[in-house]
């Protein structure tokens, strides 16, 4: 098995992660990462279905509690670098659910990396199944953007 490195010209994916909560250490800047997740299950009520199917809705919106944590590294220390993080996430059907806004990031000179830590605070499911985050960056001027990892997540629904 080979290793592929994702990324950009200029930047590089080290690792994503889905997670309950995030703690950054002050004194140290060590992030700890709380309740990892892999599976979610969602109780919906008997209203919540009828109301889906009489307003002819695509899915519910959940509330959850969750974050994407995402650790990108510089292949150059020397310059200054802008990039964007976007995550989309899909369905088990392939269709994308839902698209969060672009995060704009500036790696100053010297820094070596950065974590960003991506609250998610809604859940669009549809339907039961594996649902997919799509992690991906731009550098400032690309035109389009890189995927750089899938994170899974486990939907469970009843009723």
């Amino acid at each position: 098995m080979t290793y592929k490195e994702n990324g950009t010209k200029n930047l590089k994916h080290i690792w994503s992660v889905l997670c309950g909560s995030s703690v950054l250490d002050q004194d140290t800047n060590n992030l700890t990462l709380n309740n990892l997740i892999e599976q979610v299950s969602i109780k919906l009520s008997k209203e919540d279905v009828e109301k889906k199917e009489k307003e002819k809705t695509k899915g519910f919106a959940v509330p959850v509690q969750m974050q994407v944590v995402v650790r990108i590294m510089k292949t150059a220390q020397d310059v200054n670098l802008a990039f964007e993080l976007k995550l989309d996430l899909i369905n088990p059907s392939g269709e994308i659910v839902n698209s969060m806004n672009p995060i704009n990031i500036a790696l100053k000179k010297g820094l070596k990396n950065v974590r960003v830590r991506n609250n998610i605070p809604v859940l669009f499911v549809d339907k039961e199944g594996e649902y997919i985050i799509v992690v991906s960056i731009k550098e400032a001027g690309e035109s389009k953007f890189t995927e750089v990892d899938r994170v899974p997540l486990d939907v469970k629904v009843s009723t």
